[in-house]
């Protein structure tokens, strides 16, 4: 049984301390999420701990609950059964750690509203809350019988609606799965879902240790990005000193998204070719430092958003890089350089 009732609310007098909250799901667990409100109802944070997809969704709202872009990387490191202590730690420049038994799990940035002006914390969902501590106190002892339903009206249950419209909404159950492209087969030609953005997540990080690499230089076609508008790249780097390469080029030939890694300078170059030419005026390598490391694994999520590539690096938006060039053209993917390759997908 429970310790706290769940659907759980408390109001908040802003967020500029940690949130500490312990529980743990039992058998048949499928979903529970933990979200922060501001004063106007809007989602600054619904943080969704889904057992049943193997992993932890972000997302807010703005302009009357309408669902921006999910965030879904980061791993699962909720097991059913296993006690977590969950721990919502504010940082400077609206952000937001997320550590869960004492390691990171992911670090949110937020959108449209300032998280360090919520007035709500809400829980809701499979979960049995142990305590619950909010900034200013020891713990929260307090029960609280709602029937079922929130005090205020504020928490949604999971099998309540989500709120309506956005690209980026959550998912439906029944869409496709997503590609992964191995070198030596055709790539799958699977039914659209219809719309511009993706909708089903991709699949987690493999472990170090998986079996299975793909071979460098690496080249396969890549018309199905511009339907899903999402790619990952998993892989490791094989030398301090190195660079590697992922080219995203169009049916002509010309690079509309050069991501070039340089651990030997410690920055990343971003640049595109017209008429296959470089660019210099389009050339980039803002951003702080080179987030690839020799020996470690990464997965570089590249995203495109309007007219704009987003390059997240194991979860955190990296850059965004202008897009020169027409999407809907995009033809072929190239992976060259200092780099050991064990996943390339498309979802």
């Amino acid at each position: 049984m429970s310790d706290i009732s769940v659907p759980y609310s408390r109001d908040l007098n802003g967020f500029n301390e940690p949130i500490q909250i312990v529980g743990e799901s039992g058998d048949g667990a499928q979903r529970f999420e933990v979200n922060l409100h501001d004063s106007n109802g809007e989602y600054l944070l619904h943080y969704n701990i889904r057992y049943d997809e193997k992993r932890c969704v972000r997302n807010s709202t703005s302009s009357g609950q309408q669902w921006q872009r999910e965030e879904r990387d980061g791993g699962m490191p909720f097991l059913i059964g296993r006690e977590f202590t969950l721990d919502l730690i504010p940082k400077d420049g609206n952000k937001m750690q997320c550590m869960v038994d004492g390691v990171e799990q992911c670090l949110f940035r937020g959108r449209d509203g300032d998280l360090h002006q919520a007035t709500k914390l809400n829980i809701a969902g499979d979960v049995q809350l142990k305590s619950v501590q909010l900034p200013g106190e020891q713990s929260t002892p307090q029960r609280r019988d709602t029937g079922g339903e929130a005090d205020d009206g504020g928490v949604r249950l999971d099998n309540d609606p989500e709120p309506q419209g956005g690209d980026w909404g959550e998912p439906e159950p029944n869409e496709p799965q997503p590609n992964i492209v191995q070198p030596a087969e055709p790539h799958p030609n699977e039914p659209s879902s219809g719309g511009q953005h993706p909708q089903e997540p991709l699949p987690p990080v493999p472990h170090p240790n998986d079996p299975g690499q793909l071979s460098v230089p690496y080249h396969c076609p890549l018309q199905d990005f511009a339907r899903t508008r999402r790619l990952r790249v998993v892989g490791t780097p094989t030398s301090a000193t190195g660079k590697f390469e992922v080219i995203l080029r169009l049916s002509n030939g010309d690079a509309i998204l050069h991501f070039n890694p340089r651990l030997d300078q410690n920055c990343v170059y971003r640049n595109a070719t017209h008429n296959n030419q470089w660019q210099p005026q389009w050339e980039d390598k803002s951003g702080n430092n080179c987030p690839f490391k020799e020996g470690e694994q990464f997965a570089l999520d590249i995203i495109a958003n309007g007219d704009v590539f987003i390059c997240c690096v194991n979860g955190p938006t990296f850059c965004a890089y202008r897009v020169h060039g027409d999407i809907n053209q995009v033809h072929t993917l190239q992976i060259n350089g200092d780099v050991k390759l064990s996943q390339v997908l498309i979802a």
